[in-house]
């Protein structure tokens, strides 16, 4: 099927219009009908019934041609291009079956025509509204205007702009929209009316009657709170209040104090009628998380007041769960190799704990996973976390909500106690425990701010029998061989792997997000952090365990083991800023490019030279510079030796305080509907690397002119690792499952190599779920 003479819309947007539909064919490549072949293969019955029926199953059946659809076709595409502004367009169809065979192609002719323009807009029966109303309603016009005079403000010129019988339309439901929010709230569709003259040949002028209808003030507010549906209902009365304007009645036995409603509550009677407010008053009750039913509907009008009900049903107050969960990582303990993993666990929840929107969540979580390239067991952990959420910000930021104008707010407290091993290293995290107490803060649909008033960490790791052989001896070196033999370096992996440390950070970040984070294919989402770490062990250091001195770390608690200096935790000051930036283009109907820029840099500052060492940058694997495995790309142009070859290369066991990276994919859809899932082939390059900040020891020995793994804007882009590759990606309804291969095309610890220093020979494969970025 063809278009032909239409150079104003995509043929995308003329096929959606149609009901002829060809065959689907490979790229879009006209004969290759690869689903058609399917079908007619399985239809000869060569391979037997069962496999004919797959195969006609995963095909498609011939497209017949229709030439009464074909006609309604021609019809409804003349109807669009009058809808869009060529009023005397012209559409033809022609039906060609000279290809022989059964074959037949189908071509729609389309004479556009001249086109219409928008010349002059009014707006009428709005007079009552003075002059910044109209202003402000005339300004926020779909119908641009080119310049708007003070004293007429509702009648205009229109900037160039076609003629759209869609664009009218969508203006209608902008007055709606901005006139319920100005008070009318009986205003409907049939209020406004459009007409629409011919002023020449190309222009057409516009008035729009609008009817408004009265403005209305809230009226009194009544909340009906009934308990969840099916439960039996205890004997007693419900329970009732009223101070003349707002009123509630809860079904006896519902556990919820009227001070939630207050809460969420943005309409207030005697106040002008606004339907944002009504709208975020249903957003805010459902929020807090205990309502499994919200309405709001409003009553016959008193005068000016409209009153308005309430309705609202709790959840089962009452929940467990259990949940099955596929894990992919490195490990809590980092690692070496990359992971796929599996776990169990088991929850519970109480929905409004205190009858004022508490929600508080117990859970116990057991996982096991498998390094992808031994295929054995590399890890195991376990999990026991408790949260408490409140569905409004905790003292004494609880009038900031009001002052701020959130859209939403909550604040999470949460305590956990994790213990891990690492069966392929020999370590064993006997326990890390976590307390947050965070505060998140909705400032639009899109928009979001979270603070972490306290995040403090307590990590005891310990080794097992056969550590040195597996681990101290593959990384610090034996036997003459010393893959780290930098005495610096060799003390720093001692301590960030075998020595207890405590961790607290205050931190700020923000969101701002408009994204599907399953498909990942229009919008985007911005994030940045701010965070400062360490202070409160210094306090406690300088001040409590030992007067006007400072240690670098703090007394171990009591069931830490005592070994040497492991009686004690260490604790690192820092400065830590981290910026992510992904932004998704929809340029066809089948094809997205997917850009991200990652940046981070973390500064120590006191008397600590690194920062702690899960606060560090990596870089390499499979969400971030493919062609390296799992942290194995840097510091800058240095590399660690693995010890199995000669300049093989092992995983970056230090970090880095600088990080860059920057990722650019292109997906497209090049089969959709095909054993339930779309399958997408993708194109990607990545570009980054992590380095040494100014006050990280680095290496202590080194030959001259060696790099050194510091961060030098002279230097910084000749040390970009660049890795590039293709994969495909299959996307159900609920799942998102790829497949990378990845090579490195520049390689900053071999320039000498030059670009493709491995050519296709040594890919890295990966295996995850979801997209990449």
């Amino acid at each position: 099927m063809h278009f032909q003479g239409s150079r104003y819309f995509s043929e995308a947007t003329l096929a959606s219009r149609t009901r002829t539909t060809p065959n689907r064919a490979v790229f879009d490549i006209r004969g290759l009908t690869w689903w058609l072949w399917l079908h007619q293969l399985g239809a000869r019955g060569t391979f037997g019934t069962r496999i004919g029926r797959a195969l006609m199953a995963s095909g498609e059946p011939p497209a017949w041609l229709d030439s009464a659809v074909v006609a309604a076709d021609a019809d409804q595409l003349r109807s669009f291009f009058v809808q869009e502004g060529f009023r005397d367009a012209r559409v033809a169809a022609r039906i060609d079956t000279t290809r022989g065979g059964r074959r037949a192609a189908v071509t729609f002719a389309i004479e556009p025509g001249p086109v219409s323009y928008f010349r002059q807009v009014r707006y009428e029966g709005l007079d009552h509204l003075d002059m910044a109303q109209q202003r402000a309603l005339a300004e926020a016009s779909l119908l641009t205007p080119r310049t708007l005079h003070d004293s007429t403000p509702l009648e205009y010129q229109v900037a160039s702009l076609r003629f759209s019988e869609p664009l009218l339309v969508d203006e209608r439901r902008r007055l709606l929209a901005d006139l319920r929010d100005a008070g009318y709230a009986t205003i409907t569709r049939d209020s406004i009316t459009a007409f629409v003259t011919q002023h020449s040949a190309d222009s057409l002028d516009v008035v729009i009657r609008i009817r408004t209808g009265p403005r209305y003030l809230y009226g009194s507010i009544h909340f009906s709170v009934e308990g969840p549906p099916g439960r039996s209902r205890p004997s007693g009365s419900a329970r009732s209040a009223s101070d003349s304007l707002v009123s509630y009645r809860m079904e006896s036995g519902v556990r919820l104090t009227p001070g939630l409603l207050m809460h969420a509550l943005r309409m207030h009677p005697g106040a002008p009628y606004r339907l944002s407010e009504v709208q975020q008053t249903k957003q805010r009750l459902e929020a807090t998380g205990i309502f499994s039913f919200t309405d709001i509907s409003p009553g016959a009008p008193a005068g000016a007041a409209l009153p308005h009900r309430i309705t609202v049903r709790t959840r089962p107050r009452h929940q467990f769960g259990t949940h099955i969960f596929a894990l992919q990582s490195s490990g809590v303990l980092g690692g070496v190799g990359s992971e796929l993993g599996a776990g169990l666990g088991i929850s519970y929840e109480n929905v409004n704990l205190f009858g004022s929107g508490e929600l508080i969540r117990v859970s116990s979580t057991v996982s096991i996973a498998v390094d992808i390239d031994s295929t054995v067991f590399s890890s195991s952990q376990g999990e026991v976390s408790a949260s408490l959420t409140l569905p409004y910000l905790a003292a004494p930021f609880h009038d900031l909500e009001d002052r701020a104008g959130l859209y939403q707010a909550r604040t999470r407290a949460t305590l956990s106690l994790l213990t891990a091993r690492r069966e392929d290293l020999r370590l064993l995290l006997r326990g890390r425990g976590t307390a947050r107490i965070r505060l998140e803060m909705q400032h639009t649909p899109t928009v979001a701010s979270f603070v972490d008033l306290l995040d403090i960490s307590l990590s005891n790791p310990d080794t097992l029998r056969g550590f040195k052989a597996r681990f101290l001896d593959r990384i610090l070196g034996a036997n003459g061989t010393l893959p780290v033999s930098d005495p610096v370096q060799r003390a720093q992996v001692l301590e960030d792997y075998t020595h207890p440390q405590i961790n607290n950070a205050l931190r700020y970040t923000f969101q701002s997000e408009r994204v599907n984070p399953l498909r990942r294919d229009q919008g985007y989402s911005y994030e940045a952090a701010i965070e400062i770490g360490g202070n409160l062990p210094y306090l406690l250091d300088r001040y409590v365990f030992s007067a006007q001195t400072v240690e670098g770390s703090l007394p171990g608690l009591s069931f830490f083991r005592s070994r040497g200096t492991r009686d004690r935790m260490n604790y690192r000051q820092y400065v830590r800023l981290v910026a992510d930036l992904r932004h998704y283009f929809r340029f066809h109907t089948s094809s997205v490019l997917a850009l991200k820029a990652v940046g981070g840099w973390a500064q120590p500052v006191g008397q600590a030279d690194v920062v702690p060492f899960f606060r560090r940058f990596f870089s390499g694997g499979a969400s971030s510079v493919r062609g390296w495995h799992l942290r194995q790309l840097g510091p800058g142009a240095t590399s660690f030796s693995s010890g199995a070859a000669p300049g093989a290369d092992a995983t970056n066991i230090l970090g880095g305080d600088i990080k860059m990276e920057f990722s650019a994919e292109l997906r497209h859809t090049a089969l959709d509907h095909t054993l339930g899932a779309a399958w997408i082939l993708a194109a990607f390059a990545d570009v980054g690397n992590v380095w040494f900040g100014p006050r990280n020891p680095g290496f202590a020995s080194l030959e001259p002119g060696a790099p050194d793994g510091h961060f030098r804007f002279g230097t910084f882009l000749q040390e970009m690792g660049i890795g590039s590759g293709v994969g495909v990606r299959f996307s159900w309804p609920y799942l998102v499952a790829r497949f990378d291969i990845a090579c490195r095309a520049w390689d900053p610890a071999r320039p000498e190599a030059g670009w493709w220093p491995t050519g296709l020979r040594e890919p890295v494969a990966y295996f995850r779920f979801g997209h990449a970025f």
